[in-house]
């Protein structure tokens, strides 16, 4: 018989009850839903990754290894969902299989028990089915009920409240889960996304109303000729608005075009598993891009049909047009200038906000060295064969090993007592060998590093950094040397060093308790130290050296920088997001700001020409012309910097270290505005400004 193949550790998997498929509806495609996962070492795949494994094997009866989780035999293939479930998974083993886990875990190790391990609860998602005519508020009674009875326990989750949430409410939420199965954007990111995409939809389509209500006077004669020969105003109002409605049509074609980068951008940056797929459009969603596009067309041709529509024959033929020209600097056109001018530096600043604050996250001292260092996953391989293999490579300079991804999101826990029947007190930790220290380049205050070997018995050694000393009031990090902790009411850990704080996870979590443990066992990844000088060989060795010990598994070695930067995701999405939005807006006040200067310069060319036979210089008619259009820049400084400096300050909230939105940024991105807005100006004004007056009043 084969040996059971091994399935790689970062598949996402879930133990589930037998109930998992009449509660939620996922279907089988080969397999009984009903006893599929009852039994202890039993399981179910994708059929996804069914068919990565077994491609057109029937994969029902077969052995699939989970490391360091057993051998199990697959008793179902689940077809893929017709829809979007925030319940995403390769693999669903069957929870009878944690109570032999259980059962067979050495003694000493009761602590790391799954099952009835109510301070492990962020491993655990309950959903719970309501009988029909039962009410929310019996489910949150039951819930206190529990919540009274753990209490009264006294274990280290006697204070925790438990609440019921609905599953629709689950994704996109309201605020995101501490153990969320998914990493899908809240709903604040989704109504500020929507906020956005609405004030660059009106935008456009407030630009074009304007411009087309501008050139009323240069379609007076055309209006005054269609009604002498009979069009009613019901003509000439549908003639324009299907002039706008073309033109929509137009920008949604190109935008579907336009949209594919974009669409590729989110698939590669976005900090969610995003399926292409998902980017295919139904008849439904080209239906709502139509009624969209129709949308647009109405709003932006309606206030330039109604105006040229109530034209008068006569009024028409003389060219005369009322009110058509905007005198006043706050005209309504004038202040939609404002707003999108206002929005862009407004978007500026944020984008510089961001960019500035990841060039902090990533240059910033973590407290260990960061240069030269190689991050490398085991995926189940044995670290002491690893080990002894990568050290002997040339450019090697020390090879350790952690159960924690250093610098990231990711966070181990050991809940301890100071002392017997006191309560538990959060101590971050992490498992690492005895050069741990060394090979991370970490400072250490008082004490010892861990022993080549582990001497402490069955007595857990600890090393821990100063903000546990100070938040456990040990005194000095020499005094604190000795101290022991209490794992439980019996179990005792004791302290063998202090080091410097260091950052164990990214910038936007402070730095608490925190203790590294020594432990003889397999972790989660290797941390490899190069010497000095050009990696790439180095880095071809390690290379080599992992294809003869695993041959399943790719060789993901990343430098420490790198895995910095990816820890940043999220926040390098958002800048992106906005700084495409921000060149967006750029372009559409630009372009709304050409239209109005080129219109007023193509109303003011006698008045121009008389002005330059009369005297005045280039300069000062460009001065003149430029005024109106300076002090709307003006304005909309005035009102976009306390914005958003205001706005950028609260999303720096998000980060324990932080930078300041000071003057460079503010500054900046206010002098990138007027450079652009000033040369889009003086192009015009001072191109109108330089035409011969002797052409421009015979033309006239």
């Amino acid at each position: 018989m084969p040996p059971p193949r091994t399935i790689r550790p970062c598949s996402k998997r879930f133990y589930a009850e037998p109930s998992f498929f009449e509660v939620f509806g996922f279907k089988l495609a080969a397999g009984n839903p009903a006893t599929a996962l009852t039994e202890p070492y039993s399981m179910v795949l994708s059929e996804d990754l069914a068919h990565r494994l077994y491609q057109e094997q029937n994969p029902i009866g077969q052995n699939l290894e989970l490391k360091d989780k057993g051998t199990y035999r697959i008793t179902g293939v689940m077809e893929t969902p017709p829809g979007k479930s925030h319940l995403r998974f390769d693999v669903l083993a069957s929870t009878a299989t944690l109570a032999a886990l259980d059962r067979a875990l050495p003694p000493g190790q009761e602590g790391e028990k799954i099952l009835d391990n109510w301070p492990n609860r962020y491993m655990s998602y309950v959903y719970v089915l309501l009988k029909d005519g039962a009410a929310k508020q019996d489910l949150d009674h039951a819930l206190n009920q529990m919540a009274v009875r753990r209490k009264q326990a006294g274990g280290e989750d006697k204070d925790v409240q438990y609440y019921a949430q609905s599953l629709r409410r689950i994704t996109p939420a309201a605020q995101r889960m501490a153990n969320d199965t998914t990493d899908g954007a809240p709903w604040f990111f989704m109504y500020g996304i929507g906020f956005f995409v609405i004030l660059l939809t009106l935008f456009p389509a407030l630009n074009y109303a304007s411009l087309a209500t501008a050139r009323v006077l240069s379609r007076a004669r055309e209006v005054g000729i269609r009604k002498t020969v009979g069009a009613r105003k019901s003509d000439v109002r549908n003639l324009v608005l299907t002039e706008s409605l073309l033109t929509a049509f137009l920008a949604l074609l190109v935008a579907t075009q336009l949209s594919i980068p974009l669409n590729h951008f989110i698939a590669t940056y976005f900090p969610v598993n995003v399926d292409f797929n998902g980017f295919v459009t139904d008849r439904t969603e080209w239906f709502i891009f139509l009624a969209f596009g129709l949308l647009v067309g109405v709003l932006a041709g309606w206030l330039p049909a109604n105006r040229l529509a109530k034209m008068e024959s006569l009024q028409a033929l003389k060219n005369a047009t009322p009110g058509n020209r905007d005198k006043s600097p706050w005209s309504w056109r004038s202040m939609m200038l404002v707003g999108q001018f206002a929005l862009t530096l407004i978007f500026l600043v944020f984008v510089a906000t961001i960019w500035s604050q990841m060039k902090y996250m990533v240059r910033t001292d973590y407290g260990f060295q960061q240069e030269n260092l190689v991050t490398i996953p085991l995926f189940g391989n044995d670290p002491g064969i690893l080990k002894s293999e990568l050290e002997k490579a040339g450019g090697v300079v020390g090879v350790t090993q952690s159960s924690l991804f250093l610098a990231s999101n990711d966070l181990q826990g050991m809940p301890v007592k100071l002392s017997p029947g006191e309560d538990y007190r959060d101590l971050h930790s992490t498992l690492v060998d005895h050069n741990f220290i060394q090979v991370m380049g970490l400072t250490l205050l008082a004490g010892q590093d861990f022993p080549l070997q582990n001497t402490g018995g069955s007595q857990p050694l600890l090393i821990v950094n100063r903000k546990a000393v100070s938040d456990f009031r040990w005194g000095t990090p020499a005094e604190a040397v000795g101290r022991s902790v209490w794992l439980d009411d019996t179990t005792t850990a004791v302290v063998t060093g202090v080091v410097e704080d260091f950052h164990y996870r990214n910038l936007e979590n402070g730095i608490g308790p925190f203790a590294l443990q020594l432990k003889d066992t397999r972790f989660g990844t290797l941390y490899v130290r190069l010497a000095p000088g050009d990696p790439v060989a180095a880095m071809q060795s390690l290379r080599s050296i992992w294809k003869k010990i695993d041959e399943v598994h790719p060789f993901e070695g990343h430098f420490m920088d790198e895995n910095i930067r990816k820890a940043y995701g999220q926040v390098t999405f958002v800048g992106g997001l906005v700084g495409f939005f921000a060149l967006l807006a750029l372009i559409l006040a630009c372009m709304g700001l050409l239209g109005m200067v080129t219109y007023t310069m193509h109303s003011k060319v006698k008045e121009i020409g008389i002005r330059k036979v009369l005297g005045a210089t280039s300069a000062q008619i460009t001065m003149g012309l430029s005024r109106r259009f300076l002090l709307m820049l003006g304005l909309a400084i005035l009102i976009a910097l306390p914005l958003s400096y205001v706005i950028s300050s609260r999303f720096l909230e998000v980060f324990v270290y932080r930078i300041s939105v000071g003057p460079v940024i503010l500054g900046g991105s206010t002098l990138m505005l007027l450079l652009i807005g000033l040369i889009t100006i003086g192009l015009q004004t001072a191109r109108a400004a330089l035409m011969n007056p002797v052409e421009t009043l015979k033309n006239e």
